[in-house]
This record gives C-alpha cells, sequence and structure tokens, in this order.
C-alpha cells in the first residue's frame, strides 16, 4: 500500500490521452483485472541509438486512481536518460527515478480525487533510452518488478485495493559495440585543511567517463570498493562525517554503469573539535586539622565535557597550590591557627570552574609525644609474603623494617598516610625462612616511635602443575579440518615437558593411553601447538567434540580439555525439514462470530509448547494468535493426542463490515509442511446479527479528539475542532495510537451536527531497510524477527508489525543453529531525528547522549538501524543506571543523574533491582550531576 499512500489527492480534473497500442510481449500473471505493457514490446537497435519505450495501462473495464511502474532494465547495455510523462492520463506525480547504480526505475502516479482513470490504453509515462554495446538477449530485458498481489511493487490501486493482474514485458537487441571497460576519472575531490566538527564540507567532487557516471563513494581507506558494495550513492556527497577527531585522509572513488571503478583521489584533514566549556564546581569541601601543622582537604570531583585536568586551592582567597586529585594536605602551618580554603576546577582548554563554597579548621596544638604502638602482628603468612599489622594511639604513618637477623638490612617504603590502623606488605619472601621485622611509626609531628623484635617463618611451597588447552577454529561446519590445539602450561614445577594430544576423548582423569593423534616429548616451551592437520579426519560430521591433553613434568602429571562444535553447514535460513514421523495438529474452532474466533489447536510434534493459529476473514489473512490458554476440557481429546489442557486460543476482530464473512482457522504445523484447517472451519457468520446490541448514541455534542462510527458503519472518524475527519486506513489508526475501544456509536442526529473535514493523511514512509525484509522465528517462540542484511531485527509488537505492512503468512520458522548464526540490532534512530538508542539485552532503549559515549562502547554508525517513530516509542526506557565497580544507583532525568541515597528510598519508589543497567565511565560522566532522591 505504499506507493498508493505517496499521493495526497488535492486537484480536481483529469487529463485523457489515448494511443493505439502495438502488440504485446509474453503475459505474466493474467488478465483478469488491470495489465501494464510496454511500447514497442521488442526492437532493435545500433550502439549509440537512442530510442524511447512508453509504458501503458488497460483498466479491463476497472476504474483505478494509481498506478505504479517498478522496472528493472540492463544497465551494462542500456543507458535509462530521462523520463517523460507529458501526456498522461495520471496528473499527480510520487515517484519518478532512475537509478543507474542498479538499473532500476520507478514512476508512481495518479489522479487528483474524486476523479479516477477507465481506459484500454491509457499512457502512463515515457522512457528514454541509449543504447551502450551489444546484446542479443533470450529473455525480456526490461521487465516489471511484479507479483501478483503485492502491493509494494507494479501495481494499480482504487481507494487502496491492489487491481493489477499482469503485466507485459520488453525485450530490445543491440548491434554493435565493445562495451564499457573505460572507468570514470575523479576530476577534483577537496576538502578543508582542517575542521572543527566531525561533518565536513566536501568543497569539490567531480568525475567524467566516456559512458556516464553513475555512482559516487567516500572511504577512508585506499583499498577500492566493489561496483557492488553497499555505500555508493547517485550523486557526489556534499559531506562526510567521522567517528572521532584527528588527523583524517579520505579517498573519492566513481563508478559506471558497467562496474567500472575508478581510481581514487585523496585529500587530507586534521580535526580538532573545540572546548570552551568550563568544570562544574567542586561540591562537599571539607577541612580536617590532623596536626598542629597540617589541614587535609577533601572535596567531590567535578565534571567536565572533556576531562578534568586538576584543581586549584586557594587559601583565604590566595591560590596556594594545584591539585590533580579531588584531596590535598595543607602542611608547614602554624600550630591552633584557624585557616579558610576554597576549591576550583579547570581542564586542558584553560576553563576555570567557579570557587566552591568555603570550609574552614583550626590546627591543633603542638604535639612532642610520640605514638604508641601495640597489636603488633604477622598475617596471611604465605611462602612468599606477609602482612604485618599493628595499631597506634594517634594518626601516624607506617614502615616495617625486617631481615634474616636483628640487623634488619630491608625496609617497607614509608605510606606517609597518618592513620590509626596499619597495614604493611612484605613480599619477595623465601620460602620455609625465619624472618625478624619491627614496625616504626610518627605522627604529623614527626615524633616518631619503634618497637621490639618480632619474628615470623615463612611457608613452604607445595608444588603446583596446570594445563589450559584452546582450539583454533573450536566450531564451524561438517567437515572441519585444520584445527590447531594449543596447551600452556604452568606451576612451580620445573622440567622439560612431554606433550600428548587427543583429538577427541570422552572419557575422565589423567590417564596416557593409545591411539593419540600427537606425543611431542622433552620439550622445552611451556606453550605448545600441534600440526593443524593432526585432527583433519575426526571432525568429518557435525557434532560435539571434547579435545585433550596430557602434560608431564618430572613425576608430575596434568590434563585439560576443550570442546569442538561441528553443525551442519546452512547456507541461508530456512524451514527445518520435515522429519518423516510428522504428526499434523488437531484442534476445534468452537465459536466465530461478529467480535472473534476461540478453540483450541495441539501438534503432538510441539510437545507441551504452544502453537500459532492463523485467522483468515474472507480469503485474506487477518492476523495470527497462539494456542496457550488454559482449557481443561481438551485433555484427551482427538483420541488421546492432547496431552495438556493449555492449548486453548481466542481472537478478537478488528471492527467487520454489516454483511455475511467467511472464517477460516489454522494451525501451523510444527515443523512446518502444510497447515491444516481446525475442525469446525470454515464458519459463515452474519455481522448485523452477531454483534451485540449497540451503546445508546450520545445525546449531545461529542468532545474534541473523540473517536465515532456510525451504527451499522465500519467508518471510523475522529472530531476536530467541529470537524468530523475519516481516518482511512488501519495503518492510520495504529499510527496515531488509536484505541478500538475507544471508538463510540452514533446516531445520524449526532453525526450530523459535524461538518465533513479532510481525512487524515495516511502517507507513512517504511524506512527502505524494512522493505524487502526476511520474516522468521524459532518454532516454539513466538517472537517474530526481521532480518535485515545479516542482523535479527525483533518486532516489539503487532501494531508495530502492521505499520510496516508485514504478513503473517510469510513468516518462516528456522532453527536454533540458524538463528544463532545472526546477531541482533542493538542501535536504533527514527526517521527524521538525530537521536540514536542503544536496546539491551532486556530490550529497554537508552539514549545515548552524544559522539564519545558512542565512540567509547566501540560502536559504528553503520551498525545504525533507521526505524520508524512509533517503534522507538513501543520500548520501555531505561531510567535506572550505575557503573561497573561503584554500588550506587542512579536516576536518569533527560541529561541530567540523581543519586538514589538508600535501599529503603529505592523500594518505596517502586523501583526494582533487575532494571538497573550498568554503564561504563565515559557515559556516566556525560551526564551532569543533580539533586539527591532521599
Amino acid at each position: 500500500m505504499k506507493k498508493y499512500f505517496l499521493i495526497v489527492f488535492l486537484l480536481t480534473f483529469i487529463i485523457g490521452f489515448f494511443v493505439v497500442l502495438p502488440a504485446q510481449a509474453a503475459l505474466v500473471g493474467n488478465t483478469t483485472q488491470a495489465t501494464l505493457s510496454l511500447s514497442p514490446a521488442t526492437g532493435s537497435y545500433n550502439a549509440n541509438d537512442t530510442f524511447q519505450v512508453s509504458i501503458y495501462i488497460n483498466t479491463n473495464g476497472r476504474t483505478i486512481d494509481t498506478v505504479a511502474a517498478y522496472l528493472s532494465y540492463d544497465r551494462v547495455h542500456f543507458s535509462a536518460t530521462s523520463i517523460d510523462v507529458t501526456g498522461s492520463v495520471f496528473t499527480m506525480q510520487a515517484e519518478n527515478i532512475i537509478d543507474p547504480i542498479n538499473g532500476k526505475i520507478k514512476i508512481t502516479r495518479g489522479i487528483p480525487y474524486p476523479s479516477t482513470v477507465n481506459s484500454s490504453n491509457g499512457l502512463v509515462a515515457r522512457i528514454n533510452f541509449t543504447a551502450l554495446s551489444g546484446t542479443t538477449p533470450s529473455s525480456d530485458n526490461l521487465t516489471f518488478d511484479f507479483a501478483p498481489g503485492d502491493a509494494n511493487q507494479s501495481n494499480a490501486f482504487l481507494a487502496g485495493v491492489p487491481l493489477l493482474s499482469g503485466v507485459y514485458n520488453g525485450l530490445y537487441t543491440v548491434s554493435g559495440g565493445t562495451g564499457d571497460t573505460t572507468a570514470p576519472t575523479v576530476s577534483a575531490f577537496t576538502i578543508p585543511s582542517t575542521a572543527t566538527s566531525l561533518t565536513v564540507s566536501i568543497s569539490s567532487f567531480a568525475a567524467t567517463d566516456n559512458v556516464g557516471v553513475s555512482g559516487y563513494m567516500i572511504t577512508e581507506t585506499a583499498t577500492a570498493p566493489s561496483a557492488s558494495a553497499t555505500g555508493w550513492s547517485a550523486s557526489a556527497p556534499t559531506s562526510y562525517t567521522f567517528a572521532s577527531a584527528g588527523s583524517k585522509t579520505l579517498y573519492a572513488w566513481t563508478k559506471d554503469a558497467a562496474g567500472n571503478v575508478s581510481t581514487s583521489r585523496s585529500a587530507s584533514v586534521t580535526v580538532t573539535l573545540p572546548d570552551n566549556q568550563a568544570p562544574s564546581i567542586p561540591t562537599s569541601l571539607s577541612a580536617t586539622a590532623v596536626s598542629s601543622s597540617q589541614i587535609n582537604l577533601s572535596w567531590t570531583a567535578s565534571t567536565d565535557n572533556v576531562g578534568i585536568s586538576g584543581y586549584r586551592i586557594y587559601r583565604s582567597g590566595t591560590q596556594i597550590a594545584t591539585s590533580a586529585t579531588n584531596s590535598y594536605s595543607n602542611s608547614g602551618l602554624s600550630a591552633s591557627t584557624a585557616y579558610t580554603y576554597t576549591v576550583a576546577a579547570y581542564d586542558a582548554a584553560g576553563n576555570v570552574s567557579a570557587q566552591s563554597t568555603a570550609a574552614s579548621a583550626t590546627t591543633q596544638a603542638s604535639d612532642t609525644t610520640p605514638p604508641s604502638i601495640s597489636a603488633v602482628a604477622a598475617t596471611s603468612v604465605s611462602a612468599n609474603s606477609a602482612t604485618i599489622t599493628w595499631t597506634t594511639n594517634e594518626a601516624a604513618d607506617s614502615q616495617v623494617e625486617y631481615g634474616l637477623t636483628t640487623s634488619y638490612g630491608s625496609q617497607t617504603a614509608l605510606n606517609a598516610s597518618l592513620v590509626t590502623a596499619h597495614s604493611v606488605l612484605l613480599s619477595n619472601l623465601s620460602a620455609s625462612t625465619l624472618y625478624h621485622f619491627r614496625v616504626k611509626s610518627k605522627d604529623a609531628t614527626s615524633n616518631l616511635t619503634t618497637s621490639v623484635d618480632y619474628t615470623l617463618t615463612t611457608i613452604a611451597v607445595a608444588p603446583t602443575l596446570s594445563v589450559t588447552l584452546s582450539a583454533n577454529p573450536n566450531s564451524g561446519t561438517a567437515p572441519l579440518s585444520e584445527v590447531g590445539l594449543t596447551a600452556v602450561v604452568s606451576g612451580n614445577i620445573t622440567d622439560n615437558i612431554n606433550y600428548t594430544f587427543y583429538c577427541n576423548r570422552s572419557d575422565t582423569g589423567i590417564n596416557i593411553t593409545t591411539p593419540y593423534q600427537g606425543k611431542y616429548d622433552n620439550q622445552s616451551q611451556t606453550t605448545y601447538s600441534a600440526p593443524s592437520t593432526i585432527c583433519n579426519s575426526t571432525y568429518a560430521n557435525a557434532g560435539t567434540y571434547t579435545a585433550k591433553v596430557v602434560v608431564e613434568r618430572g613425576t608430575y602429571q596434568a590434563e585439560a580439555r576443550t570442546q569442538i562444535t561441528v553443525s551442519a553447514a546452512v547456507p541461508s535460513p530456512s524451514p527445518s525439514p520435515t522429519p518423516s514421523t510428522n504428526s499434523l495438529p488437531v484442534g476445534w474452532l468452537d465459536k466465530a462470530d461478529a467480535g472473534g474466533v476461540a478453540g483450541w489447536a495441539y501438534d503432538l510434534d510441539a510437545g507441551t509448547s504452544p502453537i500459532d493459529v492463523h485467522v483468515y476473514i474472507d480469503g485474506v489473512i487477518a492476523g495470527a494468535t497462539t494456542a496457550n490458554l488454559p482449557r481443561p476440557d481438551i485433555v484427551g481429546a482427538a483420541d488421546g493426542a492432547v496431552k495438556d489442557a493449555n492449548h486453548g486460543f481466542n481472537y478478537s476482530f478488528p471492527v467487520l463490515s454489516a454483511g455475511t464473512h467467511r472464517i477460516n482457522v489454522y494451525a501451523i504445523n510444527t515443523p512446518v509442511d502444510t497447515n491444516p484447517e481446525l475442525t469446525g472451519s470454515p464458519k459463515t457468520i452474519n455481522v448485523s446479527s452477531d454483534i451485540p446490541p449497540s451503546p445508546s448514541p450520545s445525546p449531545g455534542p461529542i468532545g474534541n479528539n473523540s473517536l465515532v462510527r456510525l451504527i451499522d458503519d465500519t467508518k471510523v472518524y475522529i472530531i476536530e475542532d467541529g470537524q468530523r475527519r475519516w481516518i482511512p486506513t488501519l495503518d492510520t489508526f495504529v499510527a496515531n495510537g488509536y484505541s478500538w475501544s475507544d471508538v463510540q456509536e452514533v446516531d445520524s442526529s449526532v453525526f450530523n451536527q459535524y461538518s465533513e473535514g479532510q481525512p487524515l493523511p495516511v502517507a507513512i514512509e517504511i524506512p527502505s531497510a524494512h522493505a524487502n525484509a526476511a520474516l522468521v522465528r524459532l518454532a516454539n517462540n513466538p517472537r517474530v524477527y526481521a532480518l535485515i542484511g545479516t542482523k535479527l531485527h525483533w518486532i516489539p509488537n503487532p501494531d508495530v508489525f502492521n505499520l510496516y505492512r508485514y504478513q503473517w503468512s510469510k513468516i518462516k520458522v528456522i532453527t536454533a543453529n540458524q538463528f544463532n548464526q545472526y546477531s541482533q540490532t542493538r542501535l536504533l534512530r527514527a526517521i527524521g531525528d538525530t537521536k540514536v538508542y542503544y536496546l539491551n539485552t532486556k530490550n529497554q532503549k537508552k539514549w545515548i547522549i552524544n559522539e564519545e559515549v558512542f565512540a567509547s562502547y566501540g560502536n559504528k554508525w553503520s551498525d545504525v538501524l533507521e526505524v520508524l517513530p512509533q517503534e522507538i516509542d513501543a520500548y520501555q526506557s531505561v531510567l535506572l543506571v550505575k557503573t561497573v565497580d561503584n554500588p550506587k544507583v542512579y536516576l536518569l532525568e533527560g541529561t541530567t543523574k540523581r543519586w538514589v541515597t538508600t535501599e529503603q528510598v529505592f523500594a518505596q519508589l517502586g523501583y526494582k533491582w533487575e532494571d538497573v543497567d550498568t554503564i561504563n565511565l565515559t557515559e556516566f560522566n556525560a551526564f551532569t550531576e543533580g539533586a539527591v532522591i532521599e
């Protein structure tokens, strides 16, 4: 339906134009309804000749208001130069496109409402071609893109209903010419030498070709792209956006319709992003006197758009020092004296924040008493280390002297931190050895105390030997060969090593038996890679194999294992093969009326898993549901084939038109081969007799933005500013977020109080990536995915499914192995919006606040998928975040983060721990610190 809704019909006239059609080529489809044809249907030309092909519509007695002609042409032997719509019976233009890169032509035209076209030979448009080189084709080489019933290819419409039933293609011969083997030349490519933005303008990009340039591309690599690579554009780009700043080189390429790619022309630029934003003001400054001559300062770190370089320390308004961290010790002060401090943050660009709120402290009185040492102990004693702990009665520094005698001879580095609980690590000790040690502590006024002598004995070293084994590759498709096995040995045992490799061993324990696939004795290296050919004949069939290595070092042994997974080759996703013992589903259609259908369905091959049910109204699929509702009455049905009670289903219809309708319901077989119709189906319903009594019509005027319909009419309107506006399609209804439960039934006396306004616009632009996406799902999972390129994209709900105009009947069931071949899309952007969102594993969306955050996760702009805004709205937002190394949880509000201070507050606000998302520090620092939540 996309092409029909491209035109807003505003005009009120029609141009009629009639010609006599020539003989037509072979018919594709049938002539039961409208047909499209080409004139001339055949032709013979010489190289460099120009010729014209006309497109005609035969409506076969039907009336239409829109026509779409999508054609493919042989771009190697022909060049489509222009489209002429002079004399077309359709006066409105929606698409008029020649795509020389892919050999595609798109023409979509319409007639203004309420006019229509009914003609046996109505001109649509004329296409001008140039013959390039010789060809004698065996089949049509100017063809309509057409499939019966597919509204997204060539078609004709009346009020959105597709009416094209057949097309006549064309076949054209060219004599002479040798084809185009001359590549284009990039004649100009200029960019500025410096830039202050990631997006750099392209001053010039020009090219020449002996026939014509058909594509342009810019890359950051000197490797020439292929003519079929993604990224070519029909016109020269005017700008290029880099992922990061720095010295960059761009390469300009062009190609022609014959697939000849030019050599590149390069240009370089240095991108430097300016920084003129000052850091935030430091907060929570505290001053603590730790001695008679020293006051320690600490504060909450500032944030900056690029990074904090340091802090300026002010005492009584005068700068006295700088600090690279958010703390500072001011020493050399006078005893019993008050001092006042402030702090300001600065960055590398010289931007300085305002000074913080002041903090004051008074130094202690003079101290001449040394600290008192107690509780000296040696803890965590190992073969080569020990931790010495002690306490002092006042804050003091920490140091330990140690050695094999009371002369000591070694001492640890001085830890100048003033603390009362001391802990110092002694390392590089010898095993099974007696050490003497004593501790020393000096307070803030340099009063020193040294302890008495203590001893400790290190423990003996236990012999250790271990090995790890890896396979490269460790997975692949059968037959799998050239698998390399690498063993890495560690431990304190020293001796040469014997390596014994097995390609597939399922036993347990350390043992060496024959046959082995490789034995390599008396090796000095602790990493050994066996030849990749030793396992070539082992992994011929699909399955899971266990490789093993046993290492011997002196009298000690160790072993390790690793798995190699071999799967059957699957060239592309396709339904699983049907087992020979496949059992067809059983089920019953219990009820069908104007409200919907109900019944049960079960498939023995699905076990206890639910199966899908498809519902058709008057031969057209209306939707799908899953048979997973409780139905105790069905256990034992169908000769005992149903094993449990959870296979009932209900499906509610949209509003149906008055009259008789045929309802068919089918069960979807597992694995898929046929889709049998349920017992009791089909059923015929009469809407006028089956619809429950309508609610009483509204007695008076209806509120603005209300949804209404006349009794016994299916058309739905919205009331806006005293007018009723028709909602013409389901797409429009869903896209505006309307609900069927909000539609009111009114009688004509209320309905006619509102004048007829313009229908709601129905044009919804579907992103091109979704147009030809394959639809897949796993056999026992109702989630549907669109396969876009090499990635699976989850469709979050039926409304979004319908907005993309996907068809339930085209969903294919694939195996888990096939499913796991693809990664899933995680980066999304709505049409017309620059915001990029990330989907986490719970399919919650999180706005990526800036380019620096985007790059910090290793993201690529090419991985961002364009989607409809309604899909973005369907995802729940990430609101709660934390970093890896910090348990603090923050609430995100726009570009601000607010700390949730306690677990009690977290619980009172109804938050859930499973909704907390972990982010990196780059993203965390990108948010401004807001008021705490307490």
